[in-house]
């Protein structure tokens, strides 16, 4: 018996035709009509899932940048080699009286000659390894954003692919790199129809003859599909094997390209973009005693697959060999020493960035305290000859990268990495394995950059010759303006005034302000120090508003009745000018500590993969970022039109026209929301049209970079040491050599910077020309030990008072405060002693070993000094 299916109504009747045909449609209509029910759910899905669609669609052209266009450069009077070599034969020379430029035609690499020496420095050194050869080295990103590198000279020079154009007073190289170089399996039909092989190409060969047997025994395999026959190219092929095919195809059969792009479309394959192409120019001119290298940024050209990420310029240019004496200066801190051929283990090549780390990207752990890069130069050294390269335009989007010797790498180098965008790592982490995606910035950096390399004359120049190429640079470019006229040394004191803090009343937990020094215990300070008779004072008074130390955004100035109200801070401004002391009131114009008084969308900076960056103070004893303290935003500079009118406003309304700023001209950041990217330089754009605009009289800012100091009166907080790096050497002055005489200057606050001891910073202070530097309140500090501020633990000024006053008359009494530091030298190995001498032929030498430093003429006792001359 055959199953019945239940799913399947039947219907058994002996009934007339008309009468079932009745009873079919009557149920018909019961079920599918009278019985239908709306299929509201599946209706519900469909829109969910059509509105997420949507949305997706949406959010994706919101989102959707424009194509990245730039504009053909122009390439009018580049020669080709051909040309070139016809028209300069070997070489091409730039030639002024002191300077000989010579570009040879074959390789673009060049000497520049010193001919009020005779000594030559050379773009890269002799060598028999490429790889060193390179005039520039082009990182760009490729699978999940992974950087990779590719030579110059073995993709573009070796091949000729250069262009090169002369005019009187500059030679401009422009490279071709990368691309498709030889012959691959893309010039030939990766499936082609029997008939297509048969009449394009087999037809015009000898059946049976060795370029025959190559294509259908070598090269194809024939085959069918869907009943066409057709032949395909096999995988894997040698690429003597291709040359030789290309060869058979092109020259012997006569096939095109018009006929590959046939065969390829007509089969639906696509050809794979697998072969990056960048074009860069570089520029190079004479002036006086310089040679001046510019990299073109109009002239870049990038394939959106492969966007260039950064480049390596004249990575060898002076480097020292193993054969040479000699040492790189580099800017970090006060200035560091990396001698040539260390040959010290483990040593890693020093790579950081010009004026500080980019804050536009979170920070979980703290990396040791080190010193910045305030000034874009370097200087390298080798045997007799000299040369400082300053980085003119656009340093911030710079890396200074340096190396001793090693075994794979026998160059002492040092150069310039230009940051054509900027990036950020994330890591995709899971119990066993971990992927790490670079994200780079959609847009990319627009300026030329240009590095002035100056050669020195003198035949055994030094590092204090190099600091005075450079002050000269600056003077003689109106970079910096000589402000210093004292003839004493200058008491810079930071008063520390009110700070947020956690209480509570009867169990409630509330936050209030408590002060350190009020505006009116500041008065009782500036009597104090008028009666030990210290006259030469900058005070600069931090946290008198917006919730103390660390405020909440500064747009708009709340008082804190603790502290002192407006009336009160006017009243110490008057009182302080009485005495002759400039005081300053000091703000951050970049940062704000929490949420308070600002939109983060609009106004805090975003890093890379466009989130809102905030920071944290970290633990000192973790290294962890503390999220107890108050947060920390970093503003737009869009903000700073808004910070300045009202910090301008306020400040009138009290009679200041001095400002001191904790952050400004120190911390340069971008801001890199997709569609609205904001690159370091023009956030130095922005700081500079603020500055030329504002109207106070006097600024001081706090371990300034180059561009601010133009602007400053005097600038404290600056290092009086480099990095403590292992590549490092040793710490040089070259920071306080180069401005002495130009500005006052002061290192880290002597009572609070505990790293060293107080005599350490009272002989820095002497080694440097540096001014005193002290942190006061007038409160007790106890309080302070279980909060943030726990860091001001020693600052009680009466413990201090009696230390500053024989400090204040041991300085004074070398009578250094008048003159300039016009050398300064390293007498020992280890860099532990160390002579300055002073522009009255004053010199003296500093033992800070803990032992004594004896010659055949005087012995300097452990961490002491000693005037060798007097002067006059």
């Amino acid at each position: 018996m055959d199953k019945i299916d239940n799913n399947e109504q039947v219907i058994y009747s002996a009934l007339p035709l008309k009468k079932k045909i009745a009873i079919n449609l009557k149920t018909w209509i019961n079920e599918k009509i009278l019985g239908f029910k709306f299929p509201w759910k599946k209706l519900i899905i469909l829109l969910v899932i059509a509105l997420i669609g949507v949305g997706l669609y949406i959010v994706v052209k919101i989102n959707e940048l424009p194509a990245i266009e730039r504009t053909p450069y122009d390439k009018t009077d580049f020669m080709e080699v051909e040309q070139l070599k016809n028209q300069y034969d070997d070489e091409i020379v730039l030639e002024n009286d002191n300077l000989k430029f010579v570009l040879d035609t074959d390789t673009t690499l060049f000497t520049l000659q010193d001919k009020r020496t005779g000594e030559v420095f050379t773009s890269n050194p002799d060598t028999r390894s490429a790889r060193f050869l390179d005039p520039l080295k082009i990182y760009y990103a490729g699978n999940l954003g992974s950087v990779s590198q590719m030579s110059v000279y073995s993709q573009a020079i070796d091949y000729e692919d250069f262009l090169v154009r002369v005019e009187d007073d500059y030679i401009e190289v422009l490279y071709l790199v990368g691309g498709k170089k030889g012959v691959d399996e893309n010039d030939f039909p990766l499936i082609i129809t029997d008939e297509r092989m048969q009449s394009l190409i087999l037809s015009k060969l000898e059946e049976g003859s060795i370029s025959y047997r190559r294509i259908t025994e070598q090269a194809y395999v024939y085959g069918e599909v869907d009943g066409v026959a057709i032949w395909k190219l096999k995988s894997g092929i040698q690429t003597s094997i291709l040359e030789k095919l290309y060869d058979i195809f092109y020259t012997e059969s006569g096939y095109t390209q018009e006929e590959l792009i046939y065969d390829q479309e007509s089969n639906g394959i696509k050809i794979e973009d697998k072969y990056p192409y960048f074009e860069i120019a570089i520029r190079y001119s004479l002036d006086q005693n310089s040679l001046e290298a510019t990299l073109v940024n109009e002239s870049l050209v990038e394939k959106e697959k492969y966007p260039l990420v950064y480049i390596d310029v004249l990575p060898y240019f002076g480097a020292g060999t193993t054969e040479e004496d000699g040492y790189l200066l580099i800017p970090d801190g006060s200035g560091g020493i990396i001698e040539f051929n260390q040959e010290r283990a483990f040593t890693l090549p020093y790579n950081k960035r010009v004026y500080g780390n980019d804050l536009a990207s979170f920070k979980l752990i703290k990396t040791e305290d080190l010193s910045k890069i305030s000034l874009p130069v370097f200087g390298i050294k080798s045997n007799n000859k000299a040369m400082i390269a300053i980085a003119k335009e656009t340093p911030e989007m710079t890396n200074l990268y340096a190396n001793s010797s090693t075994q794979d790498n026998p160059y002492n180098q040092a150069f310039y990495r230009y940051n054509i965008r900027e990036g950020e790592i994330y890591e995709f982490a899971s119990i066993n394995s971990s992927v790490q995606i670079n994200e780079w910035t959609y847009y990319y950096n627009n300026k030329d950059f240009s590095i002035k390399y100056i050669v020195l004359d003198e035949v055994d120049a030094t590092y204090s010759d190099m600091a005075k190429e450079y002050q000269n640079y600056l003077i003689e470019n109106d970079l910096v303006k000589r402000n210093d006229f004292t003839t004493q040394p200058v008491l810079d004191l930071t008063l520390l005034g009110g700070y947020m803090i956690d209480e509570n009343f009867i169990g409630i937990p509330y936050s209030t302000v408590k002060s350190l020094t009020s505006a009116k215990e500041a008065k009782e300070i500036i009597n104090v120090l008028n009666e030990a008779k210290i006259n030469d004072i900058n005070i600069f008074y931090q946290g008198f508003s917006n919730e103390g130390l660390k405020p909440s955004y500064m747009g708009k100035i709340d008082y804190d009745r603790n502290t002192g109200s407006s009336r009160d801070f006017k009243d110490l401004i008057a009182y302080s000018k009485e005495f002759g002391i400039d005081l300053f009131l000091e703000t951050y114009v970049n940062t704000a500590y929490t949420k308070q008084g600002i939109n983060t969308k609009t106004m805090a900076i975003r890093d890379v993969f466009g989130e809102v960056v905030y920071h944290y103070d970290f633990n000192p004893a973790t290294l962890f970022i503390d999220q107890t303290t108050r947060e920390r935003y970093i503003l737009s500079p869009d903000t700073y039109d808004d910070t300045f009118h009202a910090l301008t406003k306020a400040y009138e309304k009290i009679g200041s026209d001095n400002i001191s700023y904790t952050d400004f001209g120190r911390d340069v950041y971008g801001s890199y929301k997709k569609d609205n990217t904001i690159y370091r330089y023009q956030t130095i754009e922005a700081f500079m049209e603020i500055l030329n605009t504002n109207s106070f009289n006097k600024q001081v800012f706090r371990n300034p970079n180059l561009y601010a100091i133009g602007y400053a009166d005097s600038v404290t907080d600056v290092d009086l040491e480099a990095s403590n790096y292992q590549i490092i050497t040793y710490s040089v002055p070259f920071y306080q050599l180069v401005f002495s005489g130009l500005i006052d200057y002061s290192g880290k606050s002597f009572n609070t910077d505990d790293q060293y001891s107080y005599d350490y910073h009272v002989m820095k202070a002497i080694e440097t020309g540096s001014n005193i530097s002290m942190t006061w309140t007038y409160e007790s500090t106890v309080d302070l030990l279980e909060t943030e501020y726990s860091k001001y633990y020693s600052t009680f000024y009466e413990y201090w008072l009696e230390t500053l006053k024989a400090t204040y008359k041991e300085l004074s009494d070398l009578d250094i405060y008048s003159q300039t530091i016009v050398d300064h030298s390293i007498l020992t190995s280890d860099g532990l002693v160390t002579m300055s001498t002073y522009a009255n032929g004053k010199k003296i030498v500093f033992n800070y070993r803990d032992f004594s430093y004896t010659t055949d003429s005087y012995t300097v006792a452990a961490n002491d000094y000693y005037i060798v001359e007097e002067g006059v």
